[in-house]
């Protein structure tokens, strides 16, 4: 019988503990889950044919950032920093994950812009956290868009 070998990650996978994010050069800690979406959406070449011929580049709609905080306390000074009518302005965000002996992997989300932040507190032993939503116009990881043409949008 052959035995499988799992590889050994502790201590060299990239990790959330390892994990720097900031804001608008803002570093926040006690985040503990980014969510992000942005798919592009193709179209088809059609012809006199029943199927399509060919497809599109397609284009990138408007992607949903959500962001969840571990404390209250962390999402109201982001809120706080962004100032009176925060849902109003744009930003950057961005964050690194690291591993030990690996490269680093960079995700920036550019022209953010908060949607929602919904408040979901009860009684408990779990601190009082929470999420912020938003929408971005456009993203790179490592540097790199997801389509040629795709440029860092201005916050």
């Amino acid at each position: 019988m052959t035995e499988t070998k799992y590889p050994q990650t502790e201590g060299f996978a990239h990790g959330w503990a390892r994990t720097e994010f900031n804001i608008n050069g803002q570093v926040v800690v006690a985040v503990t889950k980014v969510s992000a979406d942005q798919p592009t959406e193709e179209g088809e070449v059609r012809g006199a044919c029943v199927e399509p011929i060919g497809r599109t580049e397609g284009e990138m709609k408007m992607g949903t950032l959500t962001v969840t905080f571990s404390t209250e306390k962390a999402r109201q000074k982001v809120l706080s920093k962004l100032g009176n009518a925060w849902r109003e302005k744009t930003f950057t965000v961005k964050y690194t994950a690291k591993a030990k002996g690996e490269a680093d992997i960079k995700w920036a989300y550019y022209g953010v812009r908060v949607l929602s932040e919904p408040v979901d507190h009860g009684a408990g032993t779990d601190a009082l956290g929470g999420d912020i939503t938003c929408s971005f116009m456009s993203h790179t990881r490592n540097g790199l868009s997801p389509h040629s043409g795709a440029g860092a949008a201005t916050s």
